[in-house]
């Protein structure tokens, strides 16, 4: 009886053992799952990807900035916030996104851009090391800096009429100001990829 008593009591041991043992392995398991979940459903425009600045100061691109391409041009017209023409052909601003025609917001920021720099005015193109220099459009993709060193990408942001957008956060070439460019954005994106400037979502 004695012997038996305590074969009886080995044999629980061993369940509990196996029991552990198996919640365990699906702890780990779940733990390598939900890692790798969370590295491949990164949203670009999600609260994960917004970046505080300590201070609240920006300085945008500069023509002083290193490792910059740069040509000086002539500005044309408006397209949209983020798109000009000039005489080196149709630009697209690095790294911002802006409404489109007839979405609100657009003529805000269209005309932000008419605030700071008039036809005929020389502008300065830069392009960044390891930027495409085109998009599929065939615009060149470019910092723009007027005359007086206003980064209008920057300008754009600090004015809520645009999203920091484009960049190495969303599968892009990285540029050199992708984390000031979102830490000073106050426009959010929609559900849509759609941009709510500040203005809009006042109304």
């Amino acid at each position: 009886m004695h012997s038996r008593s305590k074969n009886r009591r080995r044999k629980l041991t061993q369940r509990e053992l196996i029991g552990i043992l198996a919640v365990l392995a699906v702890v780990v398991i779940g733990t390598i799952y939900s890692s790798q979940q969370q590295g491949n459903d990164r949203q670009p425009d999600s609260p994960e990807t917004s970046i505080s600045s300590s201070d609240g100061s920006y300085t945008g691109a500069s023509v002083d900035d290193p490792g910059m391409s740069a040509i000086t041009t002539v500005f044309d017209s408006v397209v949209d916030g983020d798109t000009i023409r000039t005489e080196a052909g149709k630009v697209r601003l690095i790294g911002i996104d802006t409404p489109e025609r007839g979405e609100c917001g657009y003529n805000d920021a269209a005309e932000l851009i008419l605030e700071h720099v008039a036809p005929g005015e020389k502008i300065t193109l830069l392009l960044p090391d390891g930027q495409n220099k085109a998009d599929k459009y065939d615009r060149l993709i470019r910092f723009v800096i007027t005359a007086d060193g206003t980064d209008l990408s920057l300008l754009q942001l600090q004015a809520g009429n645009a999203v920091a957008r484009y960049d190495s956060f969303d599968g892009y070439p990285s540029h050199p100001h992708e984390r000031e460019y979102r830490a000073a954005q106050l426009a959010t994106a929609g559900t849509d990829r759609s941009v709510q400037t500040t203005t809009c979502a006042a109304r």
